[in-house]
C-alpha cells in the first residue's frame, strides 16, 4: 500500500532543501512534487527565458539569477517542471506528479509551459488520496504564496517522509486555517479571485510602472527596506513577504507617478483603494499599510 504526505512552506528554499532531502533519502524523484504561488510572474519569466537558451537570462528577464538559478535547480531535480494557471489560484510553478496531474505534463522538460488549466488542485489531491477538506486548506495555501511539497511513498517508508518534511520548519496548516477563519474565510473558493500582482495591474489601467534607474533608483533597490519593514511591522500576518512584495511595488508606483508624487497620502489614498479593489476585492486593509509605507518612503526621497 502507498500513501501521499504533504507539506505546505512558506518559504521556497525551505521546501526546495525538503525535495533535495527526500531524494538524497532515496525517494523517487518521480513520486515528488513541488508547487508554488507565482503571483507576480518572476518564476515564469524566468522558465521562458531558459526555454528560449538565452544566454543569462534570468537577468535579461529582469528577475535576477537566484531565480535563475533556482529553476534550474528544480528542472534537473523533479519531471515536469512547468508554469500552470489554476482555478481560483492564478499562476503557479509546478513539478512532479501533482504538475503531471494538471496539465500532461509528465515526462516534459523544464521550461515546458501550460496555460488555462481547467481542473483543479484539490481534485488533483484528492486524486492522490489526500481528504477533500484538508485539500482545499492546502490549495488556499498555495493561493496565498505557500510551497506544497508531496511525496507518494510506500506505508512502510512513511514515517521518514513525515520526519524530513518537519525537518524543514512546515506550516501547522490547523493553526492557519483557524488564523484564515479568524479574518473571515470559510473555505478555497474556485470561482473566486486569485491572487494578483496589483503593480501590474495599475499599470494596465494606465498609471506607468518605472522601472529605469532615476535619482530615487528604482523598485529593486528598496527591496531589502521592504523586506526588513514586512518583517518588524507585518509579523501578525498570515501572508508572505512574497504576497506583500506586489503591495509595496504599487505604493512605489504611486509615489513615482507625476499624478501623484507631489500629494499626501490622504489625498492619494482613496483613488489608491478603489484602483485595488478592481483587482483585489476586500484585501485593501491587509495590504494598506505596506502600499502606504512604500509610498511615504519613496515620496520622502524625492522631497
Amino acid at each position: 500500500m502507498t500513501r501521499t504526505v504533504v507539506a505546505l512552506y512558506d518559504d521556497f528554499d525551505a521546501a526546495n532543501n525538503a525535495v533535495k532531502e527526500l531524494v538524497d533519502n532515496g525517494f523517487s524523484r518521480d513520486d515528488i512534487s513541488l508547487m508554488f504561488n507565482d503571483a507576480a510572474g518572476e518564476y515564469g519569466r524566468s522558465m521562458e527565458t531558459r526555454d528560449m537558451g538565452t544566454s543569462g537570462a534570468a537577468e535579461g528577464a529582469g528577475v535576477g539569477a537566484g531565480i535563475g538559478a533556482a529553476i534550474g535547480g528544480l528542472g534537473g531535480l523533479l519531471i515536469g517542471l512547468g508554469a500552470l494557471t489554476i482555478p481560483g489560484i492564478g499562476p503557479v510553478v509546478a513539478a512532479g506528479p501533482l504538475a503531471a496531474a494538471l496539465t500532461g505534463l509528465a515526462g516534459a522538460g523544464a521550461g515546458a509551459v501550460a496555460g488555462g488549466v481547467t481542473g483543479g488542485l484539490i481534485g488533483a489531491l484528492v486524486d492522490m488520496g489526500v481528504p477533500e477538506e484538508t485539500a482545499g486548506y492546502y490549495a488556499e495555501g498555495v493561493r496565498r504564496g505557500g510551497h506544497l511539497v508531496t511525496v507518494r511513498t510506500p506505508d512502510h517508508l512513511s514515517d521518514r517522509a513525515v520526519n524530513i518534511l518537519n525537518r524543514h520548519n512546515p506550516v501547522d496548516v490547523n493553526d492557519r486555517v483557524t488564523q484564515w477563519r479568524d479574518t473571515g474565510w470559510t473555505g478555497f473558493d474556485v470561482s473566486g479571485q486569485p491572487y494578483a500582482a496589483p503593480a501590474e495591474d495599475w499599470e494596465r489601467a494606465g498609471y506607468r510602472s518605472t522601472d529605469m534607474t532615476t535619482d530615487y533608483g528604482n523598485f529593486d533597490d528598496y527591496d531589502t527596506r521592504f523586506r526588513d519593514h514586512f518583517a518588524t511591522s507585518m509579523y501578525g500576518t498570515t501572508y508572505t513577504y512574497e504576497q506583500y512584495r506586489p503591495a509595496y511595488r504599487y505604493g512605489y508606483d504611486l509615489a513615482t507617478d507625476e499624478r501623484f508624487r507631489d500629494r499626501d497620502w490622504n489625498d492619494v489614498e482613496m483613488e489608491a483603494h478603489r484602483r485595488w479593489d478592481e483587482r483585489n476585492p476586500g484585501t485593501w486593509e491587509e495590504f494598506k499599510e505596506a502600499i502606504r509605507h512604500a509610498y511615504l518612503e519613496i515620496k520622502d526621497a524625492l522631497d
